[in-house]
């Protein structure tokens, strides 16, 4: 598994992947090709198998046709694009785009031996995604997005580990569609917003160049700021602190 460095991650620097360079994109980038483009961009390529598994089952895909991998089933769409048109363009060249806004560089898909290469250089030094490191792709740009990382399936699980770790999944899923739910009417531009408005220097000048992992970690320590300090002032105005419990904002944060 590959180890991603935190501390890449809060000072916004691209993080070198077996050779291959990914970037975090910049709020102003992200606004500039419309947060719509982005958010399709990251669904190609950080969309995990539990979830594309179960989208498939709910249109009736057997057991037998499921795809064992994100990977293989981003091979499958881009293989069948080639003979379906997807609006003006083939899902292919939409594929193709959403790589190169990632790690700069264009990228080619070798259906005849399953790999992307990265890329012009087909023979020396040759970089490619394949089956073997594309959840280690994928889980350096859910970290750099501040998106959930899905627990990694071990090899040989007993069927109690299972249990359990499906237990977990469902369990982080219903916090994330409860947060989606109280969240569904707040838009980027509010978050924004927002965040300029707690008075922690960041303004329309200087807003734009953060990246989406440094945004959303202040947006969320912020606002865990926020409430703690009301939490204070409620307990000195005379509520009963057996009931308010302030959590403190300093240090790592569950969020």
């Amino acid at each position: 598994m590959f180890l991603i460095d935190e501390g890449k991650l809060f000072f916004g620097a691209a993080i070198d992947f077996n050779g291959i360079w990914v970037y975090p994109l910049q709020m102003k980038e992200i606004i500039g090709m419309g947060q719509i483009v982005y958010e399709e961009y990251l669904s190609y390529l950080a969309n995990d198998i539990r979830e594309i598994q179960k989208e498939l089952k709910k249109k009736g895909v057997s057991e037998d046709e499921m795809p064992g991998s994100a990977f293989e089933y981003l091979m499958l769409q881009a293989q069948a694009s080639l003979s379906f048109e997807m609006g003006d363009e083939t899902f292919l060249m939409k594929l193709q785009k959403a790589f190169s806004t990632f790690i700069r560089e264009e990228v080619h898909f070798s259906f005849k031996t399953q790999e992307i290469i990265i890329g012009n250089d087909f023979k020396k030094n040759r970089r490619v995604l394949n089956k073997d490191n594309f959840d280690d792709f994928q889980n350096i740009l859910r970290a750099q997005n501040k998106l959930p990382v899905p627990e990694p399936i071990p090899e040989n699980e007993s069927a109690m580990a299972r249990k359990f770790r499906l237990r977990r999944e469902q369990v982080a899923e219903v916090k994330r569609k409860q947060a989606l739910k109280n969240g569904e009417a707040i838009s980027l531009l509010d978050s924004i917003s927002t965040l300029i408005c707690f008075n922690i220097g960041i303004n329309f000048q200087n807003v734009g160049d953060l990246t989406m992992y440094q945004f959303k970690e202040l947006l969320s320590r912020a606002q865990t700021k926020y409430k703690y300090d009301l939490d204070i002032r409620m307990i000195a105005a005379g509520a009963d602190p057996k009931k308010i419990k302030p959590k403190h904002w300093f240090g790592k944060i569950d969020y």
